[in-house]
């Protein structure tokens, strides 16, 4: 495994400015990975045996701090080489966020591009988007996010369909 990484801060009064990017080669003489046969309760084991993985990561971040914080972040990721099942070629994500006295709002998009499955079918990319919203006191927290608000089919795993809009709500307490 071998890779090059480089980072940039810049800080300026509130803002802050962050980027990165990691270049990377990975060279694997026995790839175990775990798919799903025929049965949807039976995963197998199997070895790719030799595999070699490239590609570039990469990271952009944009934050105001101040009364009000606000930040946006943007992030893409592309890999080549060998194909290793459930592995998307490229995928992007940007989340934007602000809190202000205890309440905080984030909104997600991900984009997930080209994969195959454990058959070597190509399955289609696909596209979320999230939102979350929260409320924070002394000791206590409480967070509501809804996911998946474009309400779009897709698969991670083949045959294993993913919620639609669906919505998550919790509550942290720290001693």
């Amino acid at each position: 495994m071998s890779g090059l990484e480089a980072e940039a801060h810049l800080s300026s009064g509130v803002w802050r400015f962050r980027s990165s990017v990691d270049v990377f080669y990975n060279s694997f003489k026995n790839k175990i990975v775990s798919a799903p046969t025929e049965d949807p309760y039976l995963w197998m084991m199997y070895n790719l045996g030799e595999a070699e993985v490239y590609g570039v990561d990469s990271m952009l971040s944009l934050r105001y701090e101040s009364s009000v914080s606000a930040g946006v972040r943007a992030g893409y990721a592309w890999q080549g080489g060998t194909a290793i099942p459930y592995q998307a070629r490229g995928s992007a994500d940007v989340t934007a966020d602000v809190k202000y006295q205890g309440w905080s709002a984030a909104v997600r998009w991900c984009r997930r591009g080209t994969r195959q499955d454990s058959y070597g079918e190509e399955m289609r990319p696909y596209s979320l988007l999230d939102m979350t919203f929260g409320k924070t006191w002394k000791r206590i927290s409480a967070e509501l996010s809804a996911r998946n608000l474009l309400d779009r089919g897709y698969e991670i795993i083949k045959g294993y369909p993913m919620p639609g809009i669906n919505f998550i709500a919790g509550i942290q307490c720290g001693f």
